[in-house]
């Protein structure tokens, strides 16, 4: 996936710069008791300062990862940008403080609101590094290079039926492996598991529907997180439920996320997942190259 140095450099560097200055918005994010989980919705500011704040402290991630893109392998800035997320994500901790602060299963579909939120900034974000990429690379013609796996540019346009479909797989194998990994809401096992979900739901989704348009993968993770938290209030009806299938350890594994953990391991994941296939399909196509 990072074939060239300069870029497999950079890339590192640019996730830890904009991930510590990201990190700087989490404390504000966080509810005012300081109790773990944060949530857009739920920051000790209110909801239109601690958007801001965390869009101000995403700047320099979001700029770093459009540099990232523009250099080499497109896919490879919304990578940086994933792992950038993850600093906030688990300073942020486990969803079990969101729990105590709400406490009602109906609290969930503020966070399938919020889950709408994230999947329309990255959406946006996309769409940015899409537009920047090639003027960026005419204005650095020394770091741009043809030298990797993936396509030219992201690719991205109104999905077709066969990019939905890509979506979808990659949501519902993502989906099936967080369920079988998520067994508790702790910060390290929720992210590994739905890095672990989505990278290999990525490299399946591409090996059964091929297709050059990611933007419906890139927002699998989202629309599991939607699912997941449209089940809870469907499924429970009072507190005392849903804190006893909390307890029990039947409460749907992917329903122990919050939505920054979802925009930020979950896009590592579906990153990884596409890399990874672009690398094998490159490893197809060379042979046969090569014998022609």
């Amino acid at each position: 996936m990072f074939p060239v140095l300069s870029q497999r450099l950079l890339i590192p560097i640019a996730a830890l710069v904009g991930g510590m200055v990201w990190m700087w918005a989490a404390p504000a994010a966080m509810a005012a008791d300081g109790s773990e989980g944060i949530s857009l919705f739920d920051g000790q500011y209110g909801v239109i300062a601690t958007v801001l704040l965390v869009l101000l402290a995403a700047l320099p991630a979001i700029a770093l990862a459009t540099v990232i893109t523009a250099m080499g392998n497109p896919i490879s800035g919304v990578f940086v940008l994933g792992v950038a997320m993850m600093f906030p994500a688990i300073y942020g901790g486990r969803i079990d403080g969101w729990l105590w602060r709400w406490g009602s299963p109906s609290a969930y579909w503020v966070l399938l609101a919020e889950m709408l939120v994230w999947a329309g900034a990255l959406l946006g974000v996309v769409v940015l590094m899409e537009t920047a990429r090639q003027p960026l690379r005419r204005g650095l013609p020394r770091l741009a290079t043809e030298d990797h796996f993936g396509p030219g540019d992201l690719g991205l346009r109104w999905p077709d039926g066969k990019a939905l479909i890509a979506g979808l797989i990659c949501a519902g194998v993502g989906g099936a492996l967080a369920t079988l990994l998520l067994a508790v809401s702790d910060t390290g096992q929720v992210m590994g598991a739905l890095i672990l979900a989505f990278g290999a739901g990525a490299v399946l989704t591409q090996s059964i529907v091929p297709q050059s348009n990611p933007l419906p993968m890139l927002l699998a993770p989202a629309l599991l997180g939607m699912v997941a938290y449209a089940h809870v209030p469907l499924q429970y009806t009072s507190p005392d439920a849903l804190y006893a299938a909390w307890y029990d350890g039947r409460l749907w594994g992917p329903a122990m996320a919050l939505p920054i953990h979802y925009a930020a391991a979950g896009l590592v994941g579906v990153t990884l997942g596409l890399g990874l296939a672009q690398a094998i399909d490159h490893s197809r196509v060379a042979p046969a190259a090569d014998t022609a």
